[in-house]
């Protein structure tokens, strides 16, 4: 696994439009750390749909699924 920060910019039910460190390719599952409050946080799985590098980063939308694909 390679690990990588990232800020969610904008989030819904259904996923997350991430600023991230490095760059994850078009249909690669990744699994997040979602950290909702200071003290909370949850594991979620989630397939990228759209991957732009930009010069300070990486812009990526994320859906979420329910697990990985084997």
């Amino acid at each position: 696994p390679t690990r990588g920060a990232g800020l969610a910019i904008t989030a819904s039910v259904g996923g997350l439009r991430v600023a991230g460190d490095m760059g994850v390719p078009v249909d690669h599952v990744c699994t997040l750390r979602v950290r909702t409050a200071p003290d909370h946080e949850t594991i979620e799985h989630a397939r990228v749909v759209w991957s732009q590098a930009r010069p300070d980063g990486y812009l990526m939308v994320l859906e979420f699924i329910s697990a990985p694909s084997a």
